[in-house]
């Protein structure tokens, strides 16, 4: 049959069944095609296989890891009897036991507060210059209270601050320090004018700053042969007369150094004065400070000695202050004086006497009452002492330009409050007015830089920071509430659930990677199907190195528990492990550091003058006898001594190991301190080392020389 568009042959016309025969042709041929596919099947299949394997072998070698460093299992568990006032931290390194532990005080940060200010984004008017922690500050009249802080914060000195509104009307200036402890931070004028007195963050007195080991400190500086203007970037003039022992120099901090007001303050020849500089190391870095002994009598000039940190502003509070109306003399413009009779200034005396009240709040917070009668003599004066004596002499009271003056004893913050009434019985006009506040108490010093102080087993510690971590051996104590009469207890012992946690972690993870090995390595006799890993002996090989390591005994007498099953560990038929929950628990608690040595390298020495401080894969176990000759020593050399100045100049030249010198010159000048810090400024400077080539490289076909673009 045939139709248009298509030809079709069958049997019927030819005779042979072509359309079998062109199927026949086509599955044969397509044999190998067929063969690859099912090839590419099962290679993606196995290949899906070692992703998992590969998952759980990781799995494994992490769970692995954790058992076999005593920093992973050896975990402790540390417990406080009282958490409110101490927390814990605790590492592998601890030591078991127990400790007592007496909070006497808790670490503060330094924190001042400046007077009030009404506004905090218009100009103060403020010019000059200030240091924080050895950093200059310009203040510019343009300056508001925001601008300084934003000043202050962006300065990176290593304090924090901030503006604190009180009221609508009262913003103050708030600086404290980043770190806590008793050196807090270091905040001084620099130059002539008086910023930190204007802003109300000292008080206009100065005393000594730092006295250590009977001397007299000033700042660290990083170099002692610089000028102090460099050092710290000093913009302003600082100079002036400074009298020590009302002996005068004069200093120019932009001109002098630390070595040359050394020898200013030599040179005056004070009986039992001397002045020298020394290195001083902090955190790793060599500093210089001048040390003055024999006097602490200095008188500043041009805030230069404030600037060097000899000399500190006074940062006692403000004394609350109350005054009265102005007090006139009757029928005049007179204002009253301290012997002024009350009958001038509006009492009337007769035969009952007319009263005046005093009343308020004590600085302690005390309720104050008392009534005084006017009589014929009853001045001023006795008015005056009859307030000191109401208020238990906490107050000082006196006349000033007409008005009544109390100011508070006790610099600070105080609960002090005042009020004077004139009661005219008789009909008088004495009247003290509106009595208002025209000084508030305030603390300029809000918080005391302070150090920690703890008992540890009744032994003092004392570290400038509540969060101390090198007194107990692998233990942080965070330090929360002091109570002297309070002892907290602390418990350090090794975390067995932890530790069964980690142990049984391995296992599962080995028995994970176990399992999926045999269910992909079985042979299903029903579909005649291989699993993908059966007979892979690369996988094999792998198990039984690991089964071997789990199954042997390690070779160490000293060891209570040298196999795995004597703690409970033993190896099934089918490859796994099984773990005696019960027998692993009870080897913990009989011998848990026996347990750790069974997974983690162990190390001891006989002798404290070696240690063993690093193993890998290679260590091979053992006991080895080591026998010190001799260890190693830095390099010194010894100058003959010199008393006074070396008196001619010369170079010195330090060569090391790899053969790289460092060269000092010196001068004619100096003495043995002053070349003892040149050598040290040179050794905390670094240098590049730039290597050269001895030939050219050229480029190919007559291109040049090469260059960085080549």
């Amino acid at each position: 049959m045939a139709s248009i568009g298509s030809v079709n042959f069958d049997g019927l016309v030819s005779g042979l069944d072509t359309k079998k025969l062109i199927e026949d042709l086509i599955s044969v041929d397509s044999r190998p095609l067929k063969r690859l596919e099912e090839r590419q099947s099962d290679l993606k299949e196995k290949s899906n296989i070692f992703d998992t394997m590969k998952t759980n072998l990781l799995e494994l070698k992490d769970k692995a890891f954790e058992v076999k460093n005593t920093s992973t299992l050896g975990v402790f568990s540390a417990s406080s009897s009282d958490e409110e006032a101490l927390t814990l931290n605790v590492s592998a390194t601890a030591v078991a036991g127990n400790y007592s532990i007496t909070i006497l005080s808790l670490a503060q940060a330094k924190t001042l507060s400046s007077n009030s200010f009404e506004e905090t984004d218009t100009d103060i008017g403020l010019s000059g210059e200030i240091l924080i922690n050895g950093k200059s500050l310009k203040v510019r009249t343009t300056d508001s209270l925001i601008d300084i802080r934003n000043a202050i914060n962006s300065l990176d000195a290593g304090v924090n601050a901030n503006i604190l509104k009180v009221s609508d009307s009262d913003n103050r200036l708030i600086i404290s320090s980043e770190q806590q402890g008793t050196e807090g931070f270091i905040i001084a004028n620099a130059g002539s004018n008086d910023i930190l007195g204007t802003l109300g963050l000292t008080d206009g007195t100065k005393n000594v700053r730092k006295i250590q080991s009977g001397k007299v400190l000033s700042s660290n500086f990083d170099s002692s042969g610089s000028t102090i203007g460099s050092l710290i970037g000093l913009s302003s003039e600082a100079s002036g007369q400074v009298n020590i022992r009302n002996k005068t120099l004069f200093i120019d901090l932009s001109t002098d150094t630390l070595s040359s007001i050394r020898d200013k303050i030599n040179d005056l020849n004070i009986a039992g004065v001397t002045a020298s500089v020394e290195p001083v190391d902090i955190n790793g870095e060599t500093k210089y400070r001048l040390e003055i002994t024999g006097t602490e009598d200095f008188t500043d000039d041009g805030n230069v000695l404030e600037t060097l940190g000899i000399l500190a502003g006074g940062t006692s509070g403000t004394k609350a202050e109350f005054e009265t109306s102005t007090i006139y003399i009757n029928d005049s413009n007179n204002e009253a004086q301290k012997n002024t009779k009350l009958s001038k200034v509006g009492a009337i005396i007769g035969e009952i006497p007319e009263t005046i009240t005093i009343s308020g709040t004590n600085t302690d917070g005390s309720e104050v009452t008392k009534t005084i009668e006017i009589q014929q003599n009853t001045s001023i004066s006795d008015v005056l002492q009859e307030i000191e004596e109401a208020f238990s002499d906490n107050v000082t009271a006196y006349i000033e330009d007409g008005k009544i003056k109390i100011q508070s004893n006790i610099s600070g913050k105080t609960s002090l409050d005042v009020d004077i009434t004139a009661n005219n019985e008789n009909g008088g006009t004495l009247d003290f007015g509106i009595i208002k506040a025209v000084v508030v108490g305030r603390d300029r010093l809000i918080v005391e830089g302070s150090d920690a102080k703890i008992l540890v087993n009744n032994i003092e510690v004392t570290r400038n920071t509540n969060e101390i971590d090198d007194v107990l051996s692998g233990l942080s104590l965070n330090l929360k509430k002091a109570d002297t009469e309070k002892e907290i207890n602390i418990t350090v012992a090794r975390d067995h659930g932890e530790i069964f946690k980690k142990i049984n972690g391995f296992v599962e993870s080995f028995n994970k990677y176990i399992k999926y090995v045999n269910e992909n390595s079985k042979y299903d006799r029903e579909k005649k199907v291989a699993g993908p890993l059966l007979g892979d002996m690369t996988t094999r090989t792998s198990i039984y190195r690991i089964q071997n390591i789990l199954q042997s005994t390690i070779d160490d007498s000293d060891l209570a528990f040298n196999q795995l099953a004597l703690i409970g560990i033993e190896l099934t038929a089918e490859g796994e492990l099984k773990l005696d929950s019960a027998k692993l628990n009870d080897t913990m608690n009989t011998d848990i550091d026996s347990v750790l040595k069974l997974f983690t390298i162990s190390r001891s020495s006989s002798d404290n003058d070696i240690a063993f401080v690093y193993n890998s894969s290679k260590t091979t176990p053992g006991t080895y006898d080591v026998t010190i000759t001799r260890a190693a020593e830095k390099a010194e050399a010894v100058s003959d001594p010199v008393e006074d100045e070396v008196g001619e100049q010369g170079t010195i030249t330090i060569t090391d190991n790899y053969d790289k010198s460092m060269i000092v010159d010196y001068s004619e000048d100096m003495n043995i301190n002053d070349i003892a810090n040149l050598i040290n400024e040179e050794a905390q400077n670094t240098y590049a080392e730039i290597l050269e080539s001895s030939i050219v490289l050229q480029q190919s076909q007559g291109k040049g020389a090469i260059d960085q673009n080549t």
